[in-house]
């Protein structure tokens, strides 16, 4: 466990984006933090260490990389996994959720959310589907577990039908994870994933 004595800001817009892995973390893991999210943009956008956002400043340096803030939150939570055996399955769980988030972001502009929802989403959720055990993934709720199940969330925003239906583990993992309290101490977020979006063309 580390010292957690420094407070630090996290930046980031009102919406339901990058920021909400490390909102999921920080909730489970009762880690206090100041929330920036009004006129932040394009004016912080010369400091940004990568151009972007989110950030979360540290004792007056500012640190940039979605997955590097949500991994600090997890170690911030106690999240990350006592064992190599824990640490290593939640890394892993961060990195598909990750990976499944770009495809959402690549859905949103360029393919549509139709062939997400029937191509691309289904062959990420078999996997998943083939870890499960029981209701979590790594026999507590890790960062990696939460990870996994704030992109399902993502995916809830905007399903016509179950996305779910044909994977009865993660029915039940999803479940579990959001009817704990925690889950309703996550901020409200308006939607960055709309079902009207329309993709660019051309």
């Amino acid at each position: 466990k580390m010292a957690a004595s420094s407070e630090f800001t996290f930046t980031y817009w009102g919406m339901k984006g990058r920021n909400f892995f490390p909102f999921i973390i920080a909730a489970f893991g009762n880690v206090e933090y100041k929330w920036n999210k009004d006129e932040i943009w394009p004016k912080m956008k010369p400091d940004a260490p990568f151009g972007q956002l989110p950030l979360i400043e540290l004792d007056g340096v500012q640190y940039g990389q979605s997955g590097a803030l949500i991994r600090f939150m997890a170690r911030r939570a106690n999240l990350a996994g006592e064992s190599d055996a824990e640490f290593l399955l939640s890394e892993s769980l961060i990195e598909e959720g990750q990976e499944i988030y770009a495809t959402l972001a690549k859905a949103k502009y360029h393919t549509g959310y139709a062939s997400w929802f029937s191509d691309v989403l289904p062959k990420h959720l078999g996997n998943l589907e083939k870890l499960l055990t029981g209701t979590t993934f790594t026999g507590k709720l890790l960062a990696g577990d939460l990870v996994i199940a704030g992109m399902i969330s993502f995916a809830k925003d905007l399903e016509e039908s179950d996305c779910l239906a044909d994977f009865p583990k993660l029915t039940a993992f999803y479940a579990h994870v959001t009817s704990q309290d925690p889950w309703k101490k996550i901020p409200e977020l308006a939607y960055y994933f709309k079902k009207g979006d329309t993709p660019k063309t051309g």
